[in-house]
């Protein structure tokens, strides 16, 4: 009887410890931690910032956005930027996401421009202090990609949201005949069509 007890109390004590580790571990907070001083000065802006309400999904070189580059960050870095992206988005989002991104190797190879066409030129901007604030945002966004994210209290909303896809079909190489977002493209046709 007396094993039983303390093997129940050994497991009780470590789902705690699994629980509190679970809901301590925050992406946003370690994504910001792995940048320097000077990059999360150029990061993390107050909640009430202007730049917080103004989104677009025009390429960087068109109209500059608030917050830190991909080209700016080092493999780790990105690799913590992933995670948070994939915390707050589910499977199917974040692998368009990244569809979208890679777009812009098939917009170069078409253009031969490689400042509009970049696929490093997608920011990421934090809004208040995820380690110590009930209510803050952040925002991913470049061309044809506008993520914002507002989390109050552990509540997380996503508003507004953009995904594009150019071209809308890959019309030649190795991925001829993809659609980025093919589902929704059709969704919509049947719409405008009923």
């Amino acid at each position: 009887m007396k094993k039983i007890i303390i093997s129940i109390t050994l497991l009780s004590v470590a789902s705690i410890v699994v629980a509190f580790g679970l809901l301590t571990d925050n992406p946003a907070v370690d994504f910001l931690k792995s940048l320097t001083q000077a990059q999360r000065n150029k990061t993390q802006m107050p909640f009430n910032d202007k730049s917080r309400i103004l989104w677009h999904y025009l390429p960087s070189s068109m109209f500059p956005r608030t917050g830190i580059q991909l080209n700016e960050l080092d493999s780790n870095q990105k690799s913590k930027l992933d995670e948070l992206l994939k915390t707050f988005l589910s499977e199917t989002g974040y692998n368009k996401t990244m569809k979208i991104i890679d777009l812009e190797n098939i917009l170069l190879e078409i253009s031969g421009d490689s400042i509009p066409r970049n696929p490093e030129n997608y920011s990421v901007a934090f809004y208040g202090n995820p380690e110590k604030d009930s209510l803050w945002a952040f925002s991913f966004e470049g061309h044809h990609i506008s993520l914002n994210f507002t989390i109050h209290n552990g509540k997380v909303e996503i508003a507004p949201l953009f995904l594009g896809a150019n071209p809308a079909r890959i019309l030649s190489g190795p991925r001829e005949g993809e659609r980025t977002l093919q589902k929704e493209e059709d969704l919509g046709f049947e719409l405008i069509n009923s």
